[in-house]
Protein backbone atom coordinates (compact mmCIF):
# COMPACT_ATOMS: atom_id res chain seq x y z
CA UNK A 1 0.00 0.00 0.00
CA UNK A 2 1.03 3.65 -0.92
CA UNK A 3 2.07 5.86 1.80
CA UNK A 4 0.17 9.23 0.85
CA UNK A 5 1.24 12.94 1.42
CA UNK A 6 -2.24 13.94 1.75
CA UNK A 7 -5.84 12.93 2.20
CA UNK A 8 -6.95 14.54 -1.30
CA UNK A 9 -5.26 15.94 -4.32
CA UNK A 10 -7.04 18.07 -6.13
CA UNK A 11 -5.89 18.34 -9.72
CA UNK A 12 -7.32 20.77 -12.21
CA UNK A 13 -6.13 19.58 -15.71
CA UNK A 14 -6.31 23.02 -17.57
CA UNK A 15 -5.82 24.35 -21.51
CA UNK A 16 -6.31 27.68 -22.50
CA UNK A 17 -9.28 28.98 -19.97
CA UNK A 18 -6.39 31.26 -17.82
CA UNK A 19 -9.60 34.25 -16.44
CA UNK A 20 -11.60 30.84 -15.54
CA UNK A 21 -8.09 29.13 -13.90
CA UNK A 22 -7.50 32.29 -11.94
CA UNK A 23 -11.09 32.26 -9.79
CA UNK A 24 -10.81 28.76 -9.48
CA UNK A 25 -7.64 28.14 -8.59
CA UNK A 26 -8.06 31.34 -6.04
CA UNK A 27 -10.76 29.61 -4.61
CA UNK A 28 -9.18 26.69 -4.16
CA UNK A 29 -6.09 27.85 -2.29
CA UNK A 30 -8.50 30.18 -0.05
CA UNK A 31 -10.43 27.13 1.51
CA UNK A 32 -7.68 24.93 1.41
CA UNK A 33 -5.61 26.45 4.29
CA UNK A 34 -4.87 24.30 6.75
CA UNK A 35 -6.39 20.91 5.69
CA UNK A 36 -4.77 18.00 4.29
CA UNK A 37 -4.93 18.63 0.78
CA UNK A 38 -2.61 19.11 -2.28
CA UNK A 39 -3.50 21.49 -4.97
CA UNK A 40 -2.18 20.33 -8.57
CA UNK A 41 -2.80 21.98 -11.87
CA UNK A 42 -1.82 20.01 -15.34
CA UNK A 43 -1.37 22.60 -17.90
CA UNK A 44 -1.79 20.88 -21.15
CA UNK A 45 0.55 23.44 -22.96
CA UNK A 46 -2.08 26.72 -23.04
CA UNK A 47 -0.84 29.21 -25.28
CA UNK A 48 -2.68 32.22 -22.68
CA UNK A 49 -0.05 32.48 -20.65
CA UNK A 50 -1.08 29.86 -18.14
CA UNK A 51 2.08 28.45 -17.32
CA UNK A 52 3.35 31.80 -16.73
CA UNK A 53 1.08 32.60 -14.22
CA UNK A 54 1.40 29.59 -12.74
CA UNK A 55 4.79 30.13 -12.23
CA UNK A 56 3.88 33.25 -9.83
CA UNK A 57 1.55 31.07 -7.01
CA UNK A 58 3.30 30.38 -4.04
CA UNK A 59 5.04 26.82 -4.88
CA UNK A 60 4.11 25.87 -1.28
CA UNK A 61 0.51 25.79 -1.95
CA UNK A 62 0.48 24.13 -5.32
CA UNK A 63 2.07 21.60 -7.50
CA UNK A 64 2.27 22.19 -11.06
CA UNK A 65 3.23 20.37 -14.17
CA UNK A 66 3.32 21.50 -17.80
CA UNK A 67 2.56 19.36 -20.52
CA UNK A 68 5.20 19.60 -23.70
CA UNK A 69 2.83 19.30 -25.86
CA UNK A 70 -0.79 19.39 -26.02
CA UNK A 71 -1.73 15.82 -25.14
CA UNK A 72 -5.68 16.06 -25.04
CA UNK A 73 -8.07 16.21 -22.12
CA UNK A 74 -7.75 12.44 -21.41
CA UNK A 75 -4.29 12.44 -21.68
CA UNK A 76 -4.26 15.24 -19.51
CA UNK A 77 -6.55 13.49 -16.67
CA UNK A 78 -3.99 10.73 -16.79
CA UNK A 79 -1.47 12.82 -15.90
CA UNK A 80 -3.11 14.26 -12.93
CA UNK A 81 -4.30 10.52 -11.67
CA UNK A 82 -0.45 9.75 -11.74
CA UNK A 83 0.96 12.66 -9.83
CA UNK A 84 -1.53 12.99 -7.22
CA UNK A 85 -0.48 12.34 -4.23
CA UNK A 86 -3.41 12.24 -2.05
CA UNK A 87 -5.35 8.95 -0.91
CA UNK A 88 -8.19 10.36 -3.07
CA UNK A 89 -8.31 12.41 -6.11
CA UNK A 90 -10.87 14.95 -7.60
CA UNK A 91 -10.64 16.36 -10.78
CA UNK A 92 -11.71 19.29 -10.36
CA UNK A 93 -12.74 21.44 -13.98
CA UNK A 94 -10.58 24.90 -14.73
CA UNK A 95 -14.11 26.79 -14.58
CA UNK A 96 -16.02 24.97 -11.49
CA UNK A 97 -15.87 26.61 -8.00
CA UNK A 98 -14.85 24.15 -5.11
CA UNK A 99 -16.90 25.20 -2.41
CA UNK A 100 -15.57 25.64 1.04
CA UNK A 101 -18.90 23.59 2.99
CA UNK A 102 -18.35 21.01 0.29
CA UNK A 103 -14.72 20.64 1.13
CA UNK A 104 -15.20 19.78 4.66
CA UNK A 105 -18.14 17.01 3.52
CA UNK A 106 -15.37 15.39 1.16
CA UNK A 107 -13.06 15.07 3.85
CA UNK A 108 -15.68 13.64 7.01
CA UNK A 109 -16.70 11.33 3.63
CA UNK A 110 -13.39 10.24 3.01
CA UNK A 111 -12.71 9.45 6.57
CA UNK A 112 -14.92 6.46 6.41
CA UNK A 113 -12.18 5.16 3.61
CA UNK A 114 -15.54 4.39 0.65
CA UNK A 115 -14.49 2.68 -2.65
CA UNK A 116 -15.96 6.11 -4.23
CA UNK A 117 -17.47 9.62 -3.87
CA UNK A 118 -20.21 11.37 -5.49
CA UNK A 119 -20.82 15.39 -5.11
CA UNK A 120 -24.08 17.22 -4.87
CA UNK A 121 -23.31 20.03 -7.86
CA UNK A 122 -25.24 23.05 -8.74
CA UNK A 123 -24.91 25.48 -11.33
CA UNK A 124 -22.97 28.73 -11.16
CA UNK A 125 -24.75 32.31 -12.07
CA UNK A 126 -22.52 35.11 -12.52
CA UNK A 127 -23.78 38.41 -10.94
CA UNK A 128 -23.65 41.60 -13.14
CA UNK A 129 -20.38 42.73 -11.17
CA UNK A 130 -18.44 39.56 -11.74
CA UNK A 131 -19.24 37.84 -8.75
CA UNK A 132 -19.90 33.95 -9.32
CA UNK A 133 -22.54 32.63 -7.10
CA UNK A 134 -23.62 28.82 -6.58
CA UNK A 135 -27.20 28.26 -7.87
CA UNK A 136 -29.86 25.48 -6.10
CA UNK A 137 -28.00 22.06 -6.55
CA UNK A 138 -29.31 19.39 -8.31
CA UNK A 139 -30.39 17.28 -5.07
CA UNK A 140 -31.59 17.92 -1.90
CA UNK A 141 -28.99 18.59 0.42
CA UNK A 142 -29.14 15.75 2.88
CA UNK A 143 -25.60 14.98 4.50
CA UNK A 144 -23.53 11.92 3.43
CA UNK A 145 -25.83 8.93 1.85
CA UNK A 146 -24.10 5.94 2.06
CA UNK A 147 -24.15 2.52 0.52
CA UNK A 148 -23.37 -1.08 0.54
CA UNK A 149 -25.39 -2.08 -2.93
CA UNK A 150 -23.53 0.03 -5.90
CA UNK A 151 -26.24 -0.90 -8.03
CA UNK A 152 -28.24 1.29 -5.90
CA UNK A 153 -25.74 3.65 -5.77
CA UNK A 154 -25.11 3.87 -9.54
CA UNK A 155 -29.01 4.35 -10.00
CA UNK A 156 -28.86 7.15 -7.68
CA UNK A 157 -26.05 8.68 -9.06
CA UNK A 158 -27.14 8.98 -12.57
CA UNK A 159 -26.55 10.31 -15.53
CA UNK A 160 -23.89 12.92 -13.79
CA UNK A 161 -21.40 10.03 -13.07
CA UNK A 162 -19.92 11.46 -16.45
CA UNK A 163 -19.74 14.69 -14.59
CA UNK A 164 -15.95 15.08 -13.97
CA UNK A 165 -16.37 17.79 -10.93
CA UNK A 166 -18.56 15.33 -9.60
CA UNK A 167 -16.01 12.44 -8.85
CA UNK A 168 -13.78 11.69 -6.25
CA UNK A 169 -11.60 8.72 -7.00
CA UNK A 170 -9.47 6.18 -4.33
CA UNK A 171 -5.92 6.88 -5.64
CA UNK A 172 -5.26 3.50 -5.34
CA UNK A 173 -7.91 1.48 -7.27
CA UNK A 174 -7.25 4.18 -10.08
CA UNK A 175 -3.38 2.93 -9.96
CA UNK A 176 -4.66 -0.80 -10.00
CA UNK A 177 -6.58 -0.23 -13.75
CA UNK A 178 -3.63 -1.09 -16.41
CA UNK A 179 -5.23 -0.50 -19.09
CA UNK A 180 -7.21 2.84 -18.77
CA UNK A 181 -5.51 4.58 -22.25
CA UNK A 182 -7.67 2.30 -23.91
CA UNK A 183 -10.46 4.88 -22.50
CA UNK A 184 -8.74 7.99 -24.15
CA UNK A 185 -10.95 9.66 -26.85
CA UNK A 186 -14.48 7.77 -25.64
CA UNK A 187 -15.30 11.43 -24.30
CA UNK A 188 -16.22 9.94 -20.90
CA UNK A 189 -12.28 8.62 -19.84
CA UNK A 190 -13.12 9.86 -16.23
CA UNK A 191 -16.42 7.98 -16.01
CA UNK A 192 -14.98 4.44 -17.36
CA UNK A 193 -12.15 4.61 -14.41
CA UNK A 194 -14.73 5.45 -11.93
CA UNK A 195 -16.72 2.25 -12.77
CA UNK A 196 -14.03 0.49 -12.91
CA UNK A 197 -12.66 1.40 -9.12
CA UNK A 198 -16.41 0.52 -8.21
CA UNK A 199 -15.24 -3.26 -8.93
CA UNK A 200 -14.13 -3.46 -5.00
CA UNK A 201 -16.35 -4.10 -2.67
CA UNK A 202 -17.09 -1.39 0.47
CA UNK A 203 -19.14 1.34 0.95
CA UNK A 204 -20.10 4.17 -1.59
CA UNK A 205 -20.64 7.30 -0.86
CA UNK A 206 -23.29 10.07 -2.10
CA UNK A 207 -22.20 13.12 -0.80
CA UNK A 208 -25.50 15.31 -0.92
CA UNK A 209 -24.07 18.67 0.41
CA UNK A 210 -23.40 21.31 -2.82
CA UNK A 211 -19.73 20.26 -3.78
CA UNK A 212 -19.21 22.43 -6.63
CA UNK A 213 -20.79 25.02 -8.75
CA UNK A 214 -20.04 24.67 -12.26
CA UNK A 215 -20.52 26.45 -15.35
CA UNK A 216 -22.84 25.14 -18.06
CA UNK A 217 -22.70 24.88 -22.12
CA UNK A 218 -24.56 27.04 -23.99
CA UNK A 219 -23.38 24.97 -26.92
CA UNK A 220 -21.23 22.23 -28.07
CA UNK A 221 -18.36 21.34 -30.45
CA UNK A 222 -18.53 17.72 -30.56
CA UNK A 223 -20.69 15.39 -32.13
CA UNK A 224 -23.97 14.92 -29.64
CA UNK A 225 -25.61 11.69 -31.16
CA UNK A 226 -22.09 10.09 -30.88
CA UNK A 227 -21.01 11.68 -27.63
CA UNK A 228 -24.67 11.12 -25.65
CA UNK A 229 -25.57 8.16 -28.29
CA UNK A 230 -22.95 5.78 -28.53
CA UNK A 231 -20.22 6.75 -26.45
CA UNK A 232 -22.80 6.80 -23.17
CA UNK A 233 -24.28 3.76 -23.91
CA UNK A 234 -21.03 1.93 -24.44
CA UNK A 235 -20.21 3.73 -20.59
CA UNK A 236 -23.31 1.90 -19.37
CA UNK A 237 -23.42 -1.17 -21.23
CA UNK A 238 -20.09 -2.17 -21.80
CA UNK A 239 -17.99 -0.84 -18.94
CA UNK A 240 -20.21 -1.13 -15.96
CA UNK A 241 -21.30 -4.30 -16.58
CA UNK A 242 -18.15 -5.57 -17.21
CA UNK A 243 -17.58 -4.18 -13.78
CA UNK A 244 -20.20 -6.15 -12.38
CA UNK A 245 -23.12 -3.64 -12.18
CA UNK A 246 -26.62 -5.34 -12.56
CA UNK A 247 -28.02 -5.64 -16.52
CA UNK A 248 -31.50 -4.39 -15.23
CA UNK A 249 -29.88 -1.63 -13.10
CA UNK A 250 -27.92 -0.33 -15.88
CA UNK A 251 -31.30 -0.35 -18.37
CA UNK A 252 -33.11 1.68 -15.67
CA UNK A 253 -29.83 3.89 -15.48
CA UNK A 254 -29.65 4.18 -19.45
CA UNK A 255 -33.50 4.80 -19.93
CA UNK A 256 -34.01 7.71 -17.23
CA UNK A 257 -30.94 8.72 -18.75
CA UNK A 258 -32.15 9.36 -22.66
CA UNK A 259 -35.83 9.99 -21.39
CA UNK A 260 -34.61 12.80 -19.50
CA UNK A 261 -31.47 14.46 -20.01
CA UNK A 262 -30.16 13.28 -23.06
CA UNK A 263 -33.69 13.85 -24.52
CA UNK A 264 -32.99 17.60 -23.07
CA UNK A 265 -29.84 17.90 -24.88
CA UNK A 266 -30.72 17.36 -27.96
CA UNK A 267 -33.56 19.83 -27.70
CA UNK A 268 -31.68 22.18 -26.24
CA UNK A 269 -28.09 21.99 -28.20
CA UNK A 270 -30.29 21.83 -31.91
CA UNK A 271 -31.21 25.20 -31.16
CA UNK A 272 -27.79 26.90 -30.07
CA UNK A 273 -25.08 25.02 -32.60
CA UNK A 274 -24.19 25.32 -35.65
CA UNK A 275 -22.53 22.36 -36.22
CA UNK A 276 -25.51 20.17 -36.51
CA UNK A 277 -25.09 18.67 -39.97
CA UNK A 278 -22.63 17.18 -38.70
CA UNK A 279 -23.91 15.08 -36.11
CA UNK A 280 -24.42 10.93 -36.79
CA UNK A 281 -28.10 10.03 -36.21
CA UNK A 282 -27.11 6.75 -36.59
CA UNK A 283 -24.79 6.94 -33.47
CA UNK A 284 -27.71 8.31 -31.39
CA UNK A 285 -30.44 5.34 -32.00
CA UNK A 286 -27.56 2.72 -31.92
CA UNK A 287 -28.58 2.20 -28.17
CA UNK A 288 -32.17 4.19 -27.70
CA UNK A 289 -33.97 1.94 -30.60
CA UNK A 290 -33.47 -0.30 -27.20
CA UNK A 291 -36.56 1.94 -25.98
CA UNK A 292 -39.37 1.80 -28.56
CA UNK A 293 -41.72 4.22 -26.34
CA UNK A 294 -39.23 7.10 -26.68
CA UNK A 295 -38.92 6.46 -30.68
CA UNK A 296 -41.85 9.49 -31.18
CA UNK A 297 -40.19 11.89 -28.83
CA UNK A 298 -36.57 11.49 -30.17
CA UNK A 299 -37.96 11.41 -33.79
CA UNK A 300 -39.63 15.02 -32.87
CA UNK A 301 -36.28 16.43 -31.29
CA UNK A 302 -33.97 14.86 -34.05
CA UNK A 303 -36.35 16.07 -37.23
CA UNK A 304 -37.98 18.55 -36.26
CA UNK A 305 -37.18 22.01 -38.29
CA UNK A 306 -35.28 24.35 -35.85
CA UNK A 307 -37.01 26.81 -36.09
CA UNK A 308 -40.07 24.79 -35.02
CA UNK A 309 -38.04 23.28 -31.91
CA UNK A 310 -40.41 25.51 -29.27
CA UNK A 311 -43.51 24.91 -30.00
CA UNK A 312 -42.68 20.95 -31.44
CA UNK A 313 -40.92 21.03 -27.67
CA UNK A 314 -44.25 22.05 -25.64
CA UNK A 315 -46.08 19.66 -27.86
CA UNK A 316 -43.89 16.70 -26.87
CA UNK A 317 -43.94 17.81 -23.24
CA UNK A 318 -47.69 18.11 -23.28
CA UNK A 319 -48.00 14.52 -24.92
CA UNK A 320 -45.85 12.96 -22.18
CA UNK A 321 -48.14 14.42 -19.73
CA UNK A 322 -50.92 12.74 -21.19
CA UNK A 323 -49.58 9.81 -21.35
CA UNK A 324 -48.78 9.61 -18.21
CA UNK A 325 -51.87 9.99 -16.80
CA UNK A 326 -53.65 7.35 -19.34
CA UNK A 327 -51.30 4.67 -17.77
Amino acid sequence: MENYKTKLTIAIPTYNRLPKLKQTLASVLEITKGKSVEVLVSDNCSTDGTWEYLQTVPQDRIRIFHNEKNLGADRNFLNCFEKATGEYVMLLGDDDLLLEKGLCSILEAIEKRPVFIHTNTSGLIERENGELKPDRPRMKENGLLIYQDKNKFLQDVGVYITFVSSLVFRTEYVREIQDKEKYIDSYFLQSHVALRTMEHEGCYILDTVNCCAASGNVAVAYDLYYVWGKCFGDLLYKTAIQSGFDEIAVDQIAHRAYANTIRGFVWSFRKTCDNTNAWNQAMLWSYVKRYPELKRSFSWAVGCPRWLIPVAKRLDKMILKLTKIIA
